[in-house]
């Protein structure tokens, strides 16, 4: 789970996630990666540019790109956008994991329960 003032190494390139909505983006990103494993288990090699883009933007009927988000949100964008392409390429830790199960056992508990009476 991505933390203020975590350090990332991305090859050579070591990135500090130094503000909260970048990190938390950052998190966010690598949480939506691995559950996208979960649904699509084989690995992705290769990714062109419209499955990027589709990661934060819709494209209109011509093609172009709008940001699925407001673009003041840039760091958050960007946060998501490198969490989520940091997947293939800095392998899940085991706390990581276990935060994102967690994670979806505390949605799970909070889901209303539907009960059918039968009279």
């Amino acid at each position: 789970m991505a933390t203020a003032q975590q350090q990332v190494q991305w090859g050579a390139l070591t990135i500090t996630l130094d503000t909260k909505p970048f990190a938390h983006a950052y998190t966010i990103g690598r949480e939506h990666y691995f559950d996208t494993l979960k649904e699509e288990p084989y690995s992705v090699h290769m990714m062109a540019v419209h499955q990027v883009m589709g990661l934060v933007a819709i494209p209109d009927d011509a093609g172009n790109y709008q940001f699925d988000d407001d673009p003041a949100n840039a760091e958050e964008i960007l946060g998501f956008t490198l969490g989520y392409m940091s997947g293939p390429v800095l392998p899940e830790t085991v706390e990581e994991c276990e935060h994102r199960l967690h994670r979806y056992e505390r949605h799970a508990e909070h889901m209303p329960v539907s009960v059918d009476l039968v009279a």
